[in-house]
């Protein structure tokens, strides 16, 4: 098994089919945890509510189990398990609600607090126009490029091998360094890079997508504050020893995945800022301590390759003219969570 990139996805299903025993190849241009990729960040949310798709909810199950279990073969902490909370606007709730209906079912629990109750979760949290917040205990917050790392490191662990470079696809098999690299199946996970590799496949353009990260009052940083969302407003964050994170998830401009050049936009910044004036008031002036330039992708629906998905958003397509090549992924932040369970689906479709 040949693995092209060793992002989330590409570290999790080389994890996985190592130690299921195949002989597994890992392909990494850069480090594993690089902050380059979308998987390289500080920190990524596990959250379990997904509204009313059960199957998502079940994969981010899943996945907490998967994560769980890799936090114990590294014997490093890897997942927080401060909970997450969403902001259930008044007559805006309708996500929430179903959230709260799947994940009861599923027997996965889950609260419904009052504004007040919250205030208690959140502190300095502006509440008068919510209706309730909903609250996942189970959820929390992945250490994602370390996570990574942990991935990478139990693969090699498990058997595998990683090798260093950039590769290009060479018809059924992968080119790295004028050498030819060939396997039964050659899965390329290569998030942003993947429509430059595969142009005739796959189409969509790269967007740069900021967070930042506030200091916040020894009161605030003293305690475990969990992570939160904003469904309505796009907006989200957690948080932590690295301050209070806020990103809103709104289109950016054009971005170049290898670019060195990783500054976030004062517009991104005024906006994290107005969110917070609305919501945390009491952080809307506070000192900016580090920021975070990472990318999404944007796919043209016209992409010509017909895809399944995993994990909601998360593509998986087998290549039309060669059929032990597969492309995974599409650069979205959103599969960080999935990513066990995504490599463990991954893994049934290249049997």
């Amino acid at each position: 098994m040949i693995v092209v990139g060793a992002g989330v996805l590409g570290a999790a299903l080389a994890w996985t089919l190592a130690r299921h025993g195949a002989a597994v190849t890992l392909v990494e241009q850069y480090e594993p945890g690089h902050r380059r990729a979308a998987s390289g960040a500080r920190t990524r949310t596990l959250r379990l509510a997904h509204g009313a798709d059960v199957d998502e909810t079940r994969s981010a199950w899943s996945a907490r189990r998967g994560w769980l279990e890799l936090e114990r073969d590294a014997g490093k902490p890897l997942f927080s398990e401060v909970g997450m909370a969403w902001l259930a606007a008044d007559g805006d709730n309708a996500w929430e609600a179903a959230s709260e209906a799947v994940l009861g079912r599923e027997g996965i629990r889950a609260e419904r607090l009052s504004p007040a109750e919250a205030r208690r979760l959140l502190p300095g949290l502006q509440a008068d126009d919510l209706d309730h917040v909903l609250f996942e205990p189970q959820a929390g917050v992945l250490d994602a490029a370390e996570a990574v790392r942990a991935l990478v490191e139990a693969a090699l662990d498990a058997g595998a091998q990683l090798l260093r470079g950039a590769a290009t696809p060479g018809g059924a098999s992968a080119l790295l360094g004028g050498r030819r690299v060939e396997g039964d199946r050659v899965v390329w996970a290569c998030g942003a890079w993947t429509a430059r590799l595969f142009p005739e496949l796959v189409r969509g353009t790269v967007i740069q997508q900021d967070a930042f990260y506030f200091e916040t009052p020894f009161a605030w940083a003293s305690r475990a504050l969990p992570a939160w969302g904003e469904r309505r407003r796009s907006a989200s964050g957690s948080g932590g020893g690295s301050g209070f994170k806020v990103g809103l998830d709104t289109p950016g401009p054009a971005f170049d995945p290898d670019s060195e050049a990783r500054q976030a936009l004062p517009v991104n910044e005024a906006q994290a800022r107005a969110y917070l004036g609305s919501r945390f008031p009491a952080l809307a002036s506070a000192p900016l301590i580090a920021t975070e330039t990472c990318q999404t992708v944007e796919l043209d629906a016209a992409s010509a390759a017909p895809a399944a998905l995993l994990g909601g958003e998360v593509r998986v397509v087998r290549h039309p003219e060669h059929e032990q090549v597969w492309l995974l992924g599409d650069g979205s932040g959103h599969a960080f969570k999935h990513a066990p369970a995504i490599a463990g689906a991954v893994e049934s479709l290249l049997a």
